[in-house]
């Protein structure tokens, strides 16, 4: 009977009643994190990430950006479960944790996805640039696609910051410096490119020579196979030659008019 008491005695109501909360606060999770999941697939989360370096990253650890979502989702609402039992418990302090973490949890979570969200942005932002600026053969114009890329990501980064009231005025202001910069940098790399292009527009606006003529542009000489915003294409027997717009410019042309 003593050892039927002495048994009982460890169960008292605090310890069933934080047992059960354990148990009911972790099939909570297991619910949410499976919801959580169903929800992003049905909404057409994995086709949005696929491709992106996060997607790739979370491949090399085994896993996907949905399944680490509802995973995080998960492990938030066990630590909630955990730090609630602490509280019944009466261990110091964590009843000012609790209120503390329940003040922070939906702006860290926010947080969480809007930066996760930036880098899935940035990603896509990336390849769709690269995509459009695929036929334009300038060496300086590989730079913008990452350009895109950090570009949303530090954007998401300011949010993700506002969100969690942390001082942003130094970064806007560095954001103002960074967009500066990036003109600045596309004056002096794309310059030459940009020639080009407001003589290609000159050029057929105004249409000194067409396709079929005969030209001379300094010591190139042929017949004008294209004309473009950037070069002029002209052939001159077995040879193809491309010359800048704003060469034509430059150097002057010489045409020799065939519009049969």
């Amino acid at each position: 009977m003593q050892i039927g008491e002495q048994i009982l005695s460890l169960f008292s109501e605090e310890i069933v009643l934080i047992s059960l909360l354990l148990v009911v606060g972790a099939i909570v999770a297991q619910v949410i994190a499976r919801r959580s999941k169903k929800i992003l697939e049905s909404i057409g989360i994995p086709e949005a990430v696929e491709g992106t370096s996060l997607e790739r990253t979370m491949g090399k650890m085994g896993t996907s950006t949905v399944v680490m979502v509802s995973k995080i989702s998960m492990w938030l609402i066990i630590g909630g479960t955990v730090l609630l039992a602490l509280t019944i418990l009466d261990v110091n302090y964590s009843q000012s944790l609790v209120e503390t973490t329940a003040d922070i949890f939906p702006a860290v979570f926010i947080s969480l996805l809007i930066f996760l969200a930036g880098i899935v942005l940035g990603d896509k932002a990336e390849i769709l640039v690269a995509r459009s600026l695929r036929g334009i053969k300038v060496s300086e114009v590989g730079i913008i696609p990452k350009i895109a890329k950090y570009s949303v990501i530090y954007i998401s980064v300011l949010i993700v910051l506002g969100q969690l009231d942390v001082a942003t005025n130094a970064l806007v202001v560095l954001l103002g410096v960074y967009a500066l910069s990036i003109v600045a940098f596309s004056a002096v790399a794309f310059s030459d490119m940009l020639k080009s292009t407001a003589a290609g527009l000159y050029l057929v606006l105004t249409q000194p020579y067409v396709i079929g003529d005969e030209i001379r542009v300094g010591d190139t000489e042929g017949i004008v196979q294209e004309i473009t915003m950037l070069v002029t294409r002209i052939e001159s027997g077995d040879e193809e030659c491309m010359i800048p717009n704003d060469r034509v410019f430059r150097d002057g042309v010489s045409t020799k008019i065939n519009r049969d």
